[in-house]
């Protein structure tokens, strides 16, 4: 069967419907628990949060999972940098009494046997956002991101297919969102900058992860995010807070965080204002997002444990690219000779050299691992090697439409069927 056969394009039609029924499907079972189906077409607004009763009055803290939602809002307007939390209060009382009872009695076996009751119960506070700014109004939408870049919390920029068959751009929701900084540029004038967040032009450096990561992407992005002495979780990752929780809805879904230069030379990680963006989930599964990045990336850093035929395939469908692209790679000695193969397969396609692989493994010390991929970032967004073109993060939604659409709708959609992707985002 060739790769454009009228059989091949069916096969994938029909694939795309399939994931695109499990995605609704585990929407409305995510909305279900959280009791948020009414909101799915009677949006929540911002009566709705500011609300004051006796109930928004007190300090209480979740118990069930219909209390999420309303718990997030009600932190992230008070700027609770707790607001990402989906973890229960302690059990009641008389279960706390009856724990005591078992450790007087001595060390019970099913210690040996032990697992984080949190991810059976509760809901991935990534799968809690999508839920909660799909059944949002625009305005409150608005005031949601505007709270959570207050907060320093990565910001959702894209979010993935659940309740329609289309992705939703959040630039509008970002839209009264100001930064300040000094440029380094500035720094002895002690001048600075004022603009929107999303019509200031900046290298925008993509993260995606390609197959399974034995380390975490977005625990690495914080480090690497966090000035020496000062670290932040930007983005959720598996070891705070509920972050363990499998996600049922959010992978797919990219989220974008930012660097801003004090003007300090001596402390700021960059010279010059810096997005960041992460991809959630792996790119075979998130294609059509993968290649949203590559249009609006000035660099992409692929995350992967090896190269094989499969992954070669993928990344040599990349060839027009003017993306920069970089790995990130872990150490396998019973692989390497493999994956060198189809990296220097890949070099002429992706313009690749030896300064694009970064090696990391067990015994790969974190602290340099993590200047070194910040003297990568750099050097990718120093002025003189920026392509100003191709790398803003300030476009215009028509823009997006034309320079990301097309790009990738366009050149699938040979059928009826497949040409209901090009409104496949919200502008």
């Amino acid at each position: 069967m060739t790769p454009d056969s009228p059989k091949k394009r069916a096969h994938c039609i029909m694939e795309d419907v399939d994931l695109s029924s499990e995605r609704r499907k585990a929407f409305r079972e995510v909305l279900s628990k959280l009791k948020l189906q009414k909101y799915e077409s009677r949006k929540l607004r911002m009566n709705y949060v500011l609300e004051i009763n006796s109930g928004s009055l007190k300090d209480w803290t979740p118990r069930k999972l219909r209390d999420l939602p309303w718990h997030f809002l009600r932190k992230v307007m008070a700027l609770n940098v707790t607001a990402r939390s989906t973890s229960f209060s302690g059990g009641a009382p008389h279960d706390q009494g009856t724990r005591v009872d078992e450790e007087e009695q001595g060390i019970d076996e099913q210690i040996f046997f032990f697992s984080d009751s949190d991810t059976k119960v509760s809901v991935n506070p990534l799968d809690l956002l999508c839920a909660v700014l799909l059944c949002s109004d625009s305005f409150l939408q608005q005031e949601i991101l505007s709270k959570m870049s207050m907060c320093q919390f990565a910001l959702p920029l894209l979010l993935p297919s659940l309740d329609t068959p289309k992705c939703t751009l959040m630039l509008w929701a970002m839209r009264d969102i100001v930064r300040k900084w000094r440029p380094h540029s500035l720094a002895d004038s002690r001048g600075f900058r004022e603009e929107s967040l999303v019509l200031t032009a900046m290298p925008t450096i993509s993260f995606v992860r390609m197959g399974s990561c034995s380390f975490s992407k977005s625990k690495l992005l914080n480090e690497v995010l966090s000035p020496s002495q000062q670290h932040h979780d930007f983005f959720i990752h598996q070891d705070l807070s509920s972050g363990n929780v499998p996600r049922e809805i959010a992978d797919g879904l990219i989220e974008i965080s930012w660097f801003f230069p004090g003007g300090r030379k001596n402390l700021d990680l960059f010279s010059e204002p810096v997005a960041v963006t992460n991809l959630r989930g792996d790119i075979e599964s998130h294609w059509l997002q993968f290649s949203f990045l590559t249009e609006v990336s000035s660099a992409l850093f692929i995350f992967a444990e090896n190269i094989t035929e499969r992954e070669y395939t993928l990344l040599s469908s990349l060839k027009e690219s003017t993306t920069k692209y970089y790995f990130i790679l872990n150490r396998q000695a019973g692989k390497s000779s493999a994956t060198l193969a189809f990296l220097n397969k890949l070099a002429p396609v992706l313009k690749l050299k030896n300064s694009h692989m970064l090696m990391k493994d067990s015994s790969t010390n974190k602290a340099k691992f993590v200047e070194k991929l910040q003297s990568t970032i750099q050097s990718i967004s120093l002025p003189a090697s920026n392509n100003v073109s191709g790398s803003q993060c300030h476009l215009a939604p028509l823009k997006f439409r034309e320079r990301v659409l097309q790009r990738i709708c366009v050149q699938r959609c040979e059928s009826p069927a497949e040409r209901c992707c090009r409104d496949s985002m919200y502008l």
